[in-house]
This record gives C-alpha cells, structure tokens and sequence, in this order.
C-alpha cells in the first residue's frame, strides 16, 4: 500500500488513481519532502501542510500535517523514513487559545 493510499488522501480516492498517479501527485509536498531526502541525503525536519483527506466515514475533511524525513541504509540499500503526525487538533486548539 502506497502512503496517499494508507493516508486516505482525498486526490487519490476522487481520482480512483495510484498514489503518484493523480493530477496532484507532482505538487505533492509529502512525495516531494521524500524524494528530495532520497536523492540529497537531505534531512527535513517538522515541514507542516493542510491537505484535504477522507475520513472513516467517507467525509472529507483538511487535516493538518507535520511531518519528517530521513535517509537509512540497509543491506546496501537506501530507504527513506518519512513521519508524518496529524497535528489538526493541536493547531485548532492553539488558534482557538489565541483568539
């Protein structure tokens, strides 16, 4: 299962596309933050984004995304570490406490 796929990215299941396939893929600040880690080594550290998901319930919904990435190497193979937190609750209780 591909992560657009595990997520329940919204792209993924309006399109009824592969995750990577869809009209959004290319733009995709997840894929790109992964594959920049893979070709650069690079380290990317808490990078947040909104992105529109579908729910359990079929809803959708924006959630509010930060997430990380790391290169590993096994076996003389490289693989990426890309973790992502759903911080929507957190934001929005912020926002709410400031206002």
């Amino acid at each position: 299962m591909r992560c657009g796929e595990a997520i329940g990215c919204a792209y993924q299941i309006k399109e009824q596309k592969d995750c990577g396939n869809t009209s959004r893929c290319g733009s995709c600040e997840l894929r790109i933050a992964a594959l920049t880690s893979y070709v650069t080594d690079e380290v990317i550290y808490k990078n947040q984004v909104t992105k529109p998901f579908f729910n359990y319930k079929k809803q959708q919904e924006d959630k509010r995304l930060q997430f990380s990435t790391r290169i590993f190497r096994f076996n003389n193979e490289k693989y990426v570490i890309l973790i992502i937190e759903d911080i929507t609750n957190f934001v929005e209780r912020e926002n709410n406490y400031l206002h």
